[in-house]
């Protein structure tokens, strides 16, 4: 005999799918809120974990793009930006191990500027040697060495520098002539990027001539780079010999916590992950407890704790899915206006995953807590007057 509640519903077989879908259906302003809610949570969190993404690939950027395996740097050197003090000789005297493909140097400084206009600023100019020249200059469709006198920046920089094709402006006292912008390389600071040939950059920043910031290696085919880099450490003892991805690292980790740079970043994105879980977690709660009378009115036709249970969770989940959705898809464009102003921002696609990840068991708490109430309720609260 089929009870009171499968009767009422038609005696559909999946009973506690047919409950929620019309419970979220009766109440779409309720539901479309809890949406909008989850939305914004997703949002909010995505977009701040994309700022310290973002943060922490620029403070490593250039790094990244030169085409080296090993970099040699001063003892104690925190970071590419602070990069001073390698004598220059080492490169050559690498040279002779038949494990080393080529050596380059690359030089690192700020220098003050002045645009075509005669507005002025300050830039971080970075040279790298011919050796090293392809790493940037090929990924960007720029054929060739950087020629002398001439300099690269970002695409994101044009406008501010005052840029165009061949435009003429002077740095520390030198003129350089405007080459094709690149892509990808934003400043995570305030002073723009500028890239140029070795030796022009060692004249802008009157560097020692027996000095250089680093030198960078490319290992040959099949060399081992634990064994060349512990080789290396033996023979420079003074220098700190890093594969690429520990020099990256280690840029890294000096901008995000030991400035006030990455420390404010780190905390907004904290901020933003507990909000974001606070929302979600009042939302669900508040659309469960909202429903109180229903669940009431289920128990006393009959419908098991089981049922209600599944529904509270399945309607968690649904809301949970739908506003991640939304708040994802919204949030890419975000970051593209917020690129306008911030140029590396990003919006990696395994971001989606860890806010999903971050939000269901959140709302799955939040539901189970709301549950408890719902499952205690006495049948006789639907028939109050």
């Amino acid at each position: 005999m089929r009870s009171t509640l499968e009767t009422l519903l038609g005696g559909k077989a999946d009973i506690w799918v047919i409950l929620i879908y019309r419970n979220l259906r009766h109440d779409r302003t309720r539901f479309f809120t809890a949406i909008f809610g989850v939305a914004f949570a997703a949002l909010l969190i995505a977009f701040e974990g994309g700022l310290l993404v973002g943060f922490t690939h620029a403070a490593s950027r250039t790094v990244d793009a030169i085409d080296a395996d090993i970099w040699i740097a001063r003892k104690g050197t925190k970071s590419f930006d602070l990069g001073f003090g390698v004598e220059r000789r080492v490169k050559y005297l690498v040279r002779g191990d038949t494990r080393i493909q080529s050596a380059g140097e690359v030089v690192v400084g700020w220098a003050p500027y002045i645009g075509p206009n005669g507005e002025p600023s300050s830039v971080q100019i970075v040279g790298i040697g011919k050796e090293l020249d392809h790493s940037i200059g090929h990924k960007n469709g720029i054929a060739g060495r950087a020629g002398r006198d001439m300099f690269y920046t970002d695409k994101t920089y044009v406008q501010s520098l005052g840029l165009s094709a061949g435009s003429r402006v002077e740095i520390a006292g030198y003129q350089l002539f405007a080459g094709p912008a690149l892509d990808g390389y934003a400043s995570f600071m305030g002073t723009p990027f500028v890239l140029s040939d070795q030796f022009t950059v060692q004249r802008i920043l009157n560097y020692p001539a027996d000095l250089t910031s680093f030198v960078a290696l490319k290992l040959s085919r099949g060399a081992s780079l634990p064994d060349t880099i512990k080789s290396l450490q033996n023979r420079f003892p003074e220098l700190d010999v890093l594969s690429t991805t520990e020099f990256s690292w280690r840029s890294r980790m000096y901008w995000l916590l030991q400035t006030g740079a990455g420390g404010a970043l780190i905390l907004c994105a904290l901020l933003g992950f507990a909000v974001g879980l606070a929302i979600v977690s009042q939302t669900i709660y508040a659309i469960t407890m909202d429903r109180l009378d229903e669940y009431a009115t289920l128990k006393a036709i009959g419908a098991p704790q089981t049922v209600i249970q599944k529904m509270i969770f399945l309607q968690a989940i649904i809301c949970t899915c739908i506003g991640s959705l939304i708040g994802l898809i919204a949030v890419h464009g975000v970051v593209a206006l917020a690129t306008l102003a911030v140029g590396w921002c990003e919006q990696p696609l395994w971001m989606a995953l860890a806010v999903v990840v971050t939000l269901m068991p959140m709302s799955l708490l939040a539901a189970n807590v709301a549950a408890k109430p719902a499952l205690r309720i006495e049948p006789a609260k639907a028939f109050r007057a």
